[in-house]
């Protein structure tokens, strides 16, 4: 999604703002508290990040705007949306001696589209949206332009509801996992900040045990310190390493072929890629990513910077059997690809060794 995690956090937005209005104060002459219609959605900064309101309070005019931005970090949840669409709901504000609002709805009425008053909470608009795969958000931006124009004209404040839609192809786990995040942030019950930072590491482990449970394990391993091929082992915090079992044919034969210095480690290319288990905003599949960080690499073996994780094992098996280096037994947010060289065999046994490491099913027992 264009402008995703960019350099502005949420916080920044209180250099132009006062931030400072903790929920409990009792609010001043003339404000107005909205909390209870605007706080249920979610928010989207100017540089494209999400961020959530503990509460929302205004003068009567719209001549100050006191938001409190909670501190749950939404960073986790960017990758689980692809783009942001304009929905056919818009929250109006209205001031008078209550903090008036309501939501307008525009419906196709035959050839023609007419607008409509929608007895709902937010909550409830946001219930309904979830139903349909839309994640309800309220672009900051837009609301800081409506609420001048509002000042301008004297005239209730008229904001468009956008919504944000999942990226194609998410496991169910995730995609409950998103809708979880928008509900808690709906219900104003209780301490939302603490329902909300649940509810996003909840995600981070989803996301990581995806990424170790569907891909990682049936990767090829390298243990640097006993310098074994093998497997990656894993549970719900952690990951450990498994030696091949002697005598395997197949592995026994990849082996073989390997390069092996006077110590009798093996040879390897290091230094250029990284595995990263995490899934990116920028990229459009599902699973981690083969990052070639290395510029004079990529441009010697004319390789892409990101590939998905297979793909990238592919491309680099041109110039190495690629494994990945099982260095401590937490998993890192970037695990190093090290190129074996071969050296031992006929060209066609090369050229066969070299993708053993893509071969899933030879180690997937």
């Amino acid at each position: 999604m264009e402008g995703i995690g960019g350099p502005e956090r949420p916080r920044d937005l209180g250099k132009r703002m006062d931030l400072s209005t903790p929920p409990e104060m009792p609010l001043d002459p003339g404000m107005l508290d909205y909390t209870g219609t605007v706080g249920g959605f979610l928010f989207w900064s100017p540089k494209g990040q999400l961020f959530a309101l503990n509460r929302f309070v205004v003068s009567r005019d719209f001549s100050r705007i006191l938001p409190q931005v909670s501190s749950a970090n939404f960073h986790v949840a960017y990758p689980l949306f692809s783009r942001m669409t304009e929905s056919n709901i818009n929250l109006v504000l209205h001031p008078t001696s209550q903090a008036h609002a309501y939501f307008l709805m525009d419906i196709k009425a035959g050839p023609t589209k007419k607008t409509v008053k929608v007895f709902q909470e937010s909550s409830e608009i946001i219930a309904n949206a979830i139903a349909s795969q839309k994640y309800p958000v309220i672009h900051f931006g837009e609301l800081q332009k409506a609420v001048m124009a509002s000042r301008r004209n004297q005239a209730p404040v008229s904001i468009r509801i956008r919504f944000l839609e999942l990226r194609a192809n998410l496991p169910k786990v995730l995609r409950d996992a998103a809708a979880d995040i928008f509900v808690a942030n709906a219900n104003p019950e209780g301490n939302k900040e603490a329902r909300l930072e649940y509810k996003l590491a909840t995600v981070g482990a989803e996301l990581r045990r995806g990424m170790v449970e569907n891909y990682l394990v049936n990767c090829l391993w390298l243990n640097p310190v006993t310098n074994h091929l093998g497997m990656m082992t894993c549970n719900d915090q952690a990951s450990g390493f498994s030696n091949f079992v002697s005598g395997d044919v197949d592995v026994t034969a990849f082996e073989r072929c390997l390069a092996r210095d006077e110590d009798g480690h093996y040879v390897a290319q290091k230094g250029v890629a990284n595995v990263l288990p995490v899934m990116l905003s920028h990229v459009k599949w599902n699973s981690p990513s083969v990052h070639v960080y290395d510029e004079a690499f990529r441009a010697a073996h004319r390789l892409q910077e990101y590939y998905s994780l297979y793909t990238g094992f592919k491309a680099l098996c041109a110039v190495g059997a690629p494994v990945l280096m099982h260095e401590s037994y937490e998993l890192p947010e970037a695990v190093p690809v090290h190129l074996l060289r071969l050296d031992k065999g006929s060209p066609a046994t090369l050229n066969s060794m070299r993708e053993f490491p893509t071969r899933h099913l030879v180690w997937e027992s």
